[in-house]
C-alpha cells in the first residue's frame, strides 16, 4: 500500500458533504462497529444499519452483537497448516449494534422483499438501509432535516420478511430498534425514529441528531474566514452576530423548536445573557410573544448556541484560543461572506439530504 491510499471506509474521510453512511447487508458486529465508529470520528453523519436477515428471537435483537475467535484445527502431519481463523459473530445470540451515546446511528428491522432489479419478474429479499436512506433524502428535501424519518411510506418495498405486532414493537423500540411495518390501510411504513443512545439519552432522536449534525457543519463552513483573524474581542462579536442571525433564522423556521421541547440541562453551561445579547436572540425573540412561547424558543435557542459554541472553539481545543485551526483551512467555504451571512447558511440547509 502506498503512502496515504486509503481503503473502505477511509475513503469517504476526504469527501465532506457526506451526511448518510449505510452498508446493505453487513450485520456483524464488525461491519457496525467499523460504520458506526467513523460516523462518531467525523462527526458530520449519521449511519444507518441493518438488522439480520434471519434472527433466533426478538429477544437477541436487545442484546449486542459480538464477536469471538474460533479455535484452530489441530494441524495433520503431511497437509498444510490450517488458515487463521476468522472472528465469529452473534456468537452468544445478539444481534444488535452497540450503543451510541450521541446518537451518530441507527437501527432497522425487518429485510424487505421487492423486485430484482436485474429481473422484475422475481421477488428478493433485500436489506432496508438503501431505500431507508432513500426517505432520509426524501424528507429532508420535502420537510427538512428537523422531520423524523418516520411514519413514511418505504417505496419499492412489496412485503416484510416478518411482521413486527404492536406489542413487539414496543419492547424493541424501548432498545433502540427502529420497525418497519405493515398496516392493512396504510401499506409498508418506517415506524420508528430512534437512535442508538440510550432511551433517557437527549440524542435518543434521529431528527434531533442529524439536525445538530447540520447546525455543526453550517457554522463551521460558515466560519471558515475567521482562519488566522486576530483572537480579540471584535473577532468574537462577529462570530456572534453571524451565529445568533443563524439561530434566529432556524427559531423563525421553527426547526429548533419542533426537535426540543425543554432546554436539557447541559446546554445551560456556558451559555450566557452577554452572548445571548450579542448576538440578538433575546431581543428577536421576545416581542410580542407569550411567555410560555418565548420560553421554549430562549431554551431551543440556549441548545443551538451551546452546540454552536462548542463548535467554533472545538476546532482548537478550547478556552480563548483561535476560534478555527489551521488544520482546517484546506476546507472550502460555500457560503457568501457578507453582513447576511445566515441567509447563506439557511439556503444551504438541505445540501447534506
Amino acid at each position: 500500500m502506498f503512502v496515504g491510499e486509503r481503503q473502505g471506509l477511509q475513503v469517504l474521510e476526504t469527501i465532506d458533504e457526506v451526511a448518510i453512511v449505510a452498508a446493505p447487508g453487513y450485520t456483524d458486529a464488525a461491519s457496525y462497529e467499523a460504520v458506526l465508529s467513523h460516523c462518531e470520528t467525523m462527526k458530520d453523519r449519521f449511519a444507518i444499519l441493518d438488522a439480520p436477515k434471519t434472527v433466533d428471537s426478538l429477544d437477541s435483537m436487545t442484546q449486542v452483537a459480538t464477536a469471538s475467535v474460533k479455535p484452530a484445527a489441530e494441524p495433520v502431519e503431511g497437509e498444510e497448516p490450517a488458515p487463521e481463523p476468522k472472528p465469529r459473530s452473534r456468537d452468544k445470540g445478539g444481534c444488535r449494534a452497540r450503543k451510541s451515546d450521541a446518537g451518530f446511528g441507527a437501527y432497522y428491522f425487518p429485510w424487505i422483499t421487492i423486485q430484482d432489479p436485474l429481473n422484475p419478474k422475481t421477488l428478493v429479499s433485500a436489506p432496508p438501509s438503501g431505500h431507508i436512506a432513500g426517505v432520509y433524502a426524501r424528507v429532508d428535501a420535502a420537510r427538512g432535516v428537523h422531520k423524523a424519518p418516520a411514519n413514511e411510506t418505504l417505496k419499492g418495498a412489496l412485503d416484510l420478511e416478518y411482521r413486527v405486532t404492536k406489542e413487539e414493537q414496543g419492547n424493541l423500540n424501548q432498545n433502540g430498534v427502529n420497525c418497519i411495518r405493515f398496516f392493512p390501510a396504510q401499506g409498508i411504513r418506517i415506524w420508528g425514529a430512534r437512535t442508538l443512545a440510550d432511551s433517557g439519552s437527549e440524542w435518543r432522536y434521529i431528527n434531533v441528531r442529524r439536525l445538530f449534525n447540520m447546525i455543526e457543519e453550517s457554522i463551521a463552513r460558515s466560519t471558515m474566514w475567521v482562519v488566522f483573524e486576530p483572537n480579540d474581542e471584535p473577532l468574537w462579536a462577529q462570530i456572534r452576530l453571524a451565529a445568533g442571525a443563524f439561530i434566529e433564522e432556524a427559531i423563525a423556521a421553527d426547526d429548533l423548536q419542533r426537535c426540543f421541547h425543554r432546554l436539557p440541562e447541559a446546554a445551560l453551561s456556558g451559555i450566557s445573557g452577554r452572548q445571548f445579547q450579542a448576538s440578538g436572540v433575546i431581543g428577536g425573540v421576545g416581542r410580542g410573544a407569550r411567555p410560555q412561547a418565548r420560553a421554549a424558543r430562549l431554551s431551543s435557542a440556549a441548545l443551538a448556541w451551546a452546540t454552536i459554541s462548542s463548535t467554533i472553539r472545538g476546532h482548537s481545543g478550547s478556552g480563548r484560543s483561535c476560534p478555527m485551526s489551521a488544520t482546517n483551512s484546506d476546507s472550502t467555504c460555500s457560503f457568501r461572506k457578507n453582513p447576511t451571512i445566515a441567509t447563506g447558511i439557511i439556503d444551504t440547509i438541505s445540501f447534506r439530504t
